[in-house]
């Protein structure tokens, strides 16, 4: 498969099986897609990339088992969908799991936290990948990219505070503050969530979406970072090129690893 086939693929919305043709019309193009189309496209043609190279790049460090997903970028359609994967995701998470295990119904919360960082990203930037069901979804920011807007920033720890409380609000802004002053200042791709539903793990539809995800990056020539909140996944990321950055410690105990991923040159 060649750049602009995978590009294409992140463009349109498929039809979903047993659903209306209002609501899922078959190949209606994402219209906050199209220009980052052409943004990658331009950007590709312009670093003279071979087709050669650029097909080896599609299914670079996928491996066999791996199912390969129809992707393509989230529409304001998808939020509801990838806020419930994201939730049911990190639910047992070992840094966002104490969060919420207050709350008679853990789920609640989560999910409110989850829509806001979800939407802020999904409705700004063409960066949050899905699946063709949001079996699985990966939020990406792109270098520059701010992960809040002013109004959402300035109503953060009140909303915090409403939905968990004072003191995990307190916790939350912690992790928070950690992971920013960790973050590299070198400009990069940063991956703040990538999640698959529970109901559909096991089928390699996240690290299938994350390979491809990095295609496109990687066709721009530009380094990813993520926090590896839970170690089980460490050795997942190093797999397609993440190396540890730094380590965070959090007032619970816990201890997770930052992840870098170089540029790959063309």
């Amino acid at each position: 498969m060649g750049i602009a086939q995978l590009v294409e693929r992140l463009v349109v919305v498929p039809e979903v099986a047993g659903s209306s043709p209002v609501t899922h019309p078959k190949k209606i193009q994402n219209p906050e897609a199209l220009w980052f189309r052409d943004f990658v496209l331009c950007a590709v043609s312009r670093q003279a990339i071979g087709e050669t190279t650029l097909d080896t790049m599609a299914t670079a460090n996928i491996p066999e088992s791996t199912e390969l997903p129809d992707f393509r970028v989230a529409g304001l359609g998808d939020i509801e969908a990838v806020v419930a994967t994201v939730t049911s995701a990190f639910l047992n998470d070992p840094l966002w799991g104490p969060v919420f295990e207050d709350h008679e119904t853990p789920a609640v919360p989560a999910s409110q936290l989850w829509n806001l960082f979800v939407s802020s990203a999904a409705l700004r930037y063409p960066w949050t990948h899905v699946t063709r069901g949001c079996e699985a979804a990966a939020v990406w920011y792109p270098p520059g990219a701010t992960e809040f807007t002013e109004a959402e920033t300035a109503g953060y720890d009140a909303f915090l505070e409403g939905i968990v409380g004072r003191a995990r609000a307190d916790e939350i802004q912690i992790i928070g503050e950690a992971c920013d002053a960790a973050h590299p200042t070198e400009p990069s791709f940063y991956l703040s969530l990538l999640a698959t539903h529970s109901d559909h793990r096991g089928r390699g539809l996240g690290m299938g979406l994350l390979a491809q995800s990095l295609t496109l990056i990687d066709a721009l020539g530009m380094p990813a970072y993520l926090e590896s909140s839970n170690p089980a996944n460490d050795a997942r990321y190093a797999s397609v090129g993440f190396e540890p950055y730094t380590t965070i410690t959090v007032p619970s105990g816990h201890r997770f690893t930052t992840m870098w991923r170089p540029a790959r040159e063309s």
